[in-house]
């Protein structure tokens, strides 16, 4: 059974691959050496960002609906209270992601803010300023819903996964490839981080959990000055 799902885990596979790869800045820095500065600077964000968009929304979502046509029976079938707590922890993790994407200055975080200093630097004939600050990157954020989790995108995108009302074997492998992808990416990201940010990152790490908020008697007291 597992073996018709090959389409969807190649697809899958292939989308975690290059959201990792192509956010990793050893990958940017050969570009920019292979192409320009500057294209990473201001274009590569928007060609990730889409690109990744289309990967998701496109062939992995397609090859999980064919792989999921065939095999549509439920594995359980939830009490209605219990459908019903589902649906709202659905909910909750659409709200999770929505804070954090709203926080994470959304237009840079697609690359809509970086796209556009680059048409005006090429084409409008402004300044070349690539000192556009980069939620992550630049500047690092711990106040909003990033003083509870350090990862909440992640967390809304695992909850999501999670809260269907209709488990199917197909929910079941997106949910297991959903968990490898987060793992090895936020293994990657809290390298990455780490690195930009020094010890007040690791201040962070150790006042801040991952996907789970700390109880305070257990963690330090949260007293960032980032």
């Amino acid at each position: 059974m597992i073996a018709h799902y090959s389409p969807f885990i190649f697809w899958f596979t292939f989308f975690g691959v290059f959201h990792s790869v192509a956010a990793q800045e050893g990958f940017k820095n050969y570009v920019a050496k292979l192409i320009h500065p500057d294209f990473i600077s201001y274009y590569w964000r928007a060609i990730y960002f889409l690109t990744s968009f289309y990967l998701y929304y496109g062939p992995v979502s397609e090859a999980f609906r064919e792989c999921a046509a065939k095999f549509p029976s439920p594995l359980w079938i939830y009490p209605e209270p219990v459908q019903t707590m589902v649906r709202g922890l659905y909910l909750g993790g659409v709200l999770i992601c929505y804070s954090a994407f709203i926080q994470a200055d959304y237009l840079s975080f697609i690359g809509l803010k970086q796209l556009w200093a680059g048409l005006r630097t090429h084409v409008m004939g402004s300044p070349n300023d690539r000192s556009i600050s980069i939620f992550g990157t630049n500047h690092l954020v711990v106040s909003g819903i990033y003083r509870w989790v350090r990862h909440p995108m992640l967390l809304g995108v695992l909850i999501l996964v999670i809260a269907t009302v209709r488990p199917t074997v197909g929910t079941a492998i997106q949910l297991a490839l959903a968990l490898s992808y987060i793992a090895v990416g936020v293994y990657f990201e809290e390298k990455r981080l780490v690195r930009l940010f020094g010890n007040d990152y690791l201040r962070y790490q150790k006042s801040v959990g991952a996907f789970l908020p700390r109880i305070p008697v257990f963690s330090e007291k949260k007293d960032f000055r980032c």
